[in-house]
């Protein structure tokens, strides 16, 4: 199920809306297979604008992503986070932070991540944008701590990686794809 609300009044706008999902005894392919029979997931959002400036926020929770084999325990999900833009003309440009908290799937503990990112967007014509994205996440795509430096100029620089062919890896040898 889902909902927004959009309203317009001189010259003040805004939109709120929120959804979720509830999945209950879903069937597996696998006996082996540990996910959850009763997923939901929920999410809400709103956005407010005036004068080309928009503020917004956005919540969303998974409940039961996946399950483990003691009862009671399962693994959710919680993203959330803000952000502004300005509009002018045919550009636009933009600043945000979200916030993303995992609990682990088959690992003790939780993850939590954190992405700051500066938007620009450029209208060609109708139906046409060119939307160009910076971002800076707390973690490397493989989920590593990006390295703070030491004052040394090699701040957020990963240190060298041995690389070898997929091809020339052990036969069933732990390996990791990057």
């Amino acid at each position: 199920f889902g909902a927004t609300y959009e309203r317009e009044f001189n010259g003040f706008g805004f939109v709120v809306g929120g959804g979720g999902t509830f999945s209950m005894d879903r069937e597996y392919s696998s006996p082996f297979t540990v996910q959850s029979d009763n997923r939901q997931e929920f999410n809400g959002y709103a956005q407010f604008r005036y004068a080309g400036f928009t503020l917004g926020g956005a919540y969303s929770y998974r409940d039961s992503v996946l399950e483990t084999f003691t009862a009671g325990q399962d693994r959710d999900h919680e993203v959330f986070g803000a952000g502004a833009t300005y509009a002018w003309s045919r550009y636009a440009v933009g600043m945000g932070w979200t916030r993303g908290r995992y609990e682990n799937g088959f690992t003790f503990g939780s993850d939590q991540y954190d992405v700051y990112a500066l938007t620009g967007s450029y209208v060609l014509g109708p139906g046409i944008t060119i939307d160009a994205l910076l971002g800076y996440p707390s973690v490397c795509p493989h989920g590593d701590p990006i390295p703070p430096g030491k004052g040394d100029g090699k701040v957020g620089k990963m240190p060298p990686v041995a690389q070898q062919s997929l091809m020339a890896a052990p036969l069933k040898a732990a390996v990791r794809v990057a």
